[in-house]
């Protein structure tokens, strides 16, 4: 998985916590590969990826309430609010 150019704009554009929140998060979707092979092969234990999806989940939805509040633009900031209050309610109920 290769991440855009779009995502690398992004990163270079936040400063602070936001661009060290999204090169974690880039970081671990180049993991991922990794991982479903291990997955795949049944080398890896069940509750380490559980761990590390529900971290990485976790670690997404910061970031998306994070742009929220670095949004200048209030329907895009309501939007995101709104979609990471569903993500954060649904993952209640898993």
């Amino acid at each position: 998985m290769q991440v855009s150019k779009t995502s690398k704009t992004y990163l270079q554009a936040y400063k602070g916590v936001a661009k060290n929140k999204l090169a974690k998060i880039l970081t671990d979707i180049s993991y991922i590969l990794s991982l479903r092979k291990k997955i795949d092969a049944l080398g890896v234990d069940d509750e380490y990826v559980k761990n590390f999806y529900s971290a990485f989940d976790e670690r997404i939805l910061s970031l998306i309430l994070e742009i929220s509040f670095i949004s200048t633009d209030s329907k895009i900031a309501q939007n995101i609010i709104a979609y990471s209050s569903f993500c954060i309610a649904k993952s209640m109920l898993d």
